[in-house]
């Protein structure tokens, strides 16, 4: 964020163009952090934009009624979900062309969303892994001061950046 906020201060004489991503409801703030940016705000797609993103990855394979229907309820229009549950499909389908042949699994967004989380909590160091557990139960929104009477002798700013850098 300093990188950015130090090229919006003095990069607007400079023909750039910065693209990043974030999500709001982990970030709600970053616009105002950042107020020398514009913010354009994307939200989940609609059965439409499925259907056209998802024609545009498979090709005529992906006008199937069924398949969008299928990939519009397993994601809830969220891109990245979608991408990756179109590759989950083709990696038990073998192939891109084989998507949508049979039975679709009920279950592929959850055995490739695990997979992801799991890649991504691997990256926290093993001391913080008790931490982490307990946060987990405590929902989106930490209660750092119960984080810091349960684990008072765990550097909470240090486990939280660590999380934050693993993208937990």
């Amino acid at each position: 964020l300093a990188l950015l906020q130090e090229i919006a201060k003095n990069g607007s004489d400079l023909p750039l163009l910065l693209i990043g991503t974030y999500r709001s409801d982990e970030k709600p703030t970053l616009p105002n952090e950042l107020p020398a940016l514009r913010s354009m705000p994307l939200g989940r797609l609609q059965q439409a934009d499925v259907a056209r993103l998802v024609e545009s990855m498979l090709g005529p394979l992906g006008r199937q009624a069924s398949l969008i229907d299928y990939l519009a309820r397993q994601t809830e229009g969220n891109v990245f979900f979608l991408v990756e549950v179109v590759r989950m499909l083709a990696e038990n389908a073998g192939e891109l062309a084989r998507i949508g042949q049979g039975e679709l699994p009920e279950d592929v967004l959850t055995l490739g969303m695990e997979r992801i989380v799991g890649q991504r909590i691997a990256r926290v160091p093993v001391d913080y892994q008790a931490l982490l557990d307990f946060s987990a139960v405590l929902g989106r929104q930490l209660d750092l001061s119960v984080l810091m009477k349960r684990f008072a002798t765990i550097p909470l700013r240090e486990f939280l950046m660590d999380c934050a850098n693993a993208a937990v």
